[in-house]
């Protein structure tokens, strides 16, 4: 199965290196979709010459990010796509978990509300809306 994984951006020189380089770790096609941004972040894109780009001419949104991403994803044949922000706050390493349940289901989705991953960042108490409705959460 072909999964791209993609991370839409906007002004993340902060954090797009130390991304970049975890998610390169767990997933072979990579996307950065950069939306617009005005700071260092098309520079330190071009360190990373096996990251597929899209770069928006203006800031147009995360939504669009995220369509520029399913339309890569369809045009190129793709079997799967997983998205991940670039806050550093998503877990790189559940690529590979991610993707393995696609054979399960048409959309996976994660939820930092479900497990704790890393002890040092423990979920905020409030449930996702369908767990507090009494709706499992899959």
């Amino acid at each position: 199965m072909r999964v791209l994984t993609a991370i839409p951006v906007y002004n993340e020189q902060a954090h797009l290196e130390p991304v970049l380089t975890e998610v390169l770790r767990y997933a072979s096609d990579v996307l950065v979709v950069d939306d617009g941004s005005t700071d260092q972040t098309p520079k330190i894109l071009l360190h990373f010459p096996t990251v597929q780009v899209i770069r928006h001419p203006m800031n147009l949104g995360y939504g669009a990010g995220l369509k520029s991403a399913f339309q890569r994803t369809i045009d190129a044949g793709y079997d799967g796509l997983v998205t991940i922000d670039c806050d550093g706050q998503h877990e790189p390493s559940l690529i590979p978990l991610m993707t393995s349940q696609l054979d399960l289901a048409d959309i996976v989705s994660g939820s930092r509300y479900l497990q704790v991953f890393d002890p040092t960042q423990r979920p905020a108490r409030t449930a996702p809306a369908d767990q507090r409705r009494g709706h499992p959460v899959v």
